[in-house]
């Protein structure tokens, strides 16, 4: 039994002993379980990303999650032609009460609209004037993936954004951070052993071995520190369940 499970089943024997008063105590029970088990998956395992930009990079961390979501939705919005649709519009750029239907709407639209399939092209008018370029398929089959998991993530909530596990932000301020990059080069690695790496098709040729040694040094750098960051979260742990 690992120490996780361990510390889970402590922490349930004690709760067993105390009845229940509310419903939120129940639920706040339940995220703490949930948060448990996403830091033992996360510690297991590790993800190392190689990204090519064209711009657009700042050096600010992620900001909070509602300032994230605007920004990600209004910015994919401009980028496919929707920014002026009703969804988008109608995001606050604060907390207001209703803000998780509003959200929840925005990436819905967002997702749908780019999952729907396009009526076959008119013949070209040489007469007309052409309308300005949306954003070119490999860009748009970026956001349709990372629109899908905020859409999928806020559907499964209840009651509002605060109930957004650290794991589920930790996600949207991954998508916050890459925009509309392409992740070139990924490799995943588990405690177990298994390494699956993953390069775009553009990048698999050797006139990019520059790339994939930056890719190598970078799984180099985040393997080394792996070890350090089990061991600590280790520690938290068994001390944590020595105070439950």
């Amino acid at each position: 039994m690992t120490l996780l499970s361990k510390m889970i089943q402590t922490r349930n024997r004690r709760s067993a002993a105390v009845p229940a008063t509310t419903d939120s105590a129940v639920g706040a029970d339940s995220v703490w379980q949930a948060s448990l088990k996403d830091l033992g998956h996360d510690l297991l395992n590790r993800q190392i990303n190689l990204i090519v930009t064209t711009g657009g990079m700042v050096g600010n961390s992620a900001p909070p999650i509602r300032q994230a979501l605007y920004q990600i939705a209004t910015t994919y919005a401009q980028c496919l032609g929707m920014a002026q649709t009703e969804a988008i519009k109608a995001l606050p750029d604060k907390p207001v009460s209703g803000e998780l239907e509003l959200y929840r709407n925005a990436f819905n639209t967002l997702t749908g609209d780019l999952h729907r399939e396009e009526p076959p092209a008119e013949p070209a008018d040489s007469s007309s004037t052409e309308a300005p370029a949306a954003a070119d398929e490999d860009v748009s089959l970026r956001i349709a993936d990372r629109t899908a998991v905020i859409a999928n993530l806020l559907n499964g909530l209840q009651s509002s954004l605060d109930k957004l596990t650290p794991r589920q932000i930790t996600t949207i301020q991954k998508i916050w951070e890459i925009g509309t990059d392409t992740i070139v080069m990924q490799t995943t690695i588990s405690l177990g052993g298994d390494v699956v790496t993953r390069i775009h098709s553009d990048y698999k040729s050797s006139k990019n071995e520059s790339i994939w040694q930056l890719h190598q040094q970078s799984v180099a750098a985040s393997s080394s520190s792996w070890k350090d960051v089990v061991e600590a979260a280790v520690q938290l742990l068994q001390g944590l369940i020595g105070k439950l």
